[in-house]
């Protein structure tokens, strides 16, 4: 009904936005509609940040793919946003970038696991370009 008068993740502002609008007099009530409200604005601004976040992450896999056939030896296989272990490996030539692909490989959660391969990407295409420059 007020949808612009709420803030995500501001449990005292919306307690007091509760309290301006609501009818009834109990404390508890408006506490627990309060807290409601915030888990539910939470909730709606994480749903709509993890479905740009996942459109930018398979956004920057293609567009560094693209890039880094400027001057790999073996391109990366893609199959869907999901890039091969073994083929990263054939990029590796530092010990950073070692350690950036065990971070890949113990990863368990999806968007990170992404973060990290685009971050070894970006890496890994810029030594690779400054040594062939």
């Amino acid at each position: 009904m007020y949808p612009d008068r709420f803030v995500a993740g501001d449990f005292q502002h919306n307690k007091e936005k509760v309290a301006e609008l609501a009818d009834f007099d109990s404390r508890v009530l408006r506490k627990r509609v309060a807290g409601y409200i915030t888990r539910i604005l939470a909730t709606q601004k994480l749903k709509r940040r993890s479905i740009v976040m996942k459109h930018d992450i398979k956004k920057k896999q293609k567009s560094w793919l693209r890039k880094l056939s400027c001057s790999s030896p073996a391109p990366v296989k893609t199959d869907e946003a999901r890039i091969s272990i073994s083929s990263l490996r054939k990029l590796v030539t530092t010990k950073e970038h070692e350690d950036i692909l065990k971070l890949i490989e113990n990863e368990t959660i999806p968007s990170v696991r992404a973060a990290w391969i685009d971050y070894f990407l970006e890496k890994t295409k810029l030594s690779k370009c400054k040594k062939s420059d």
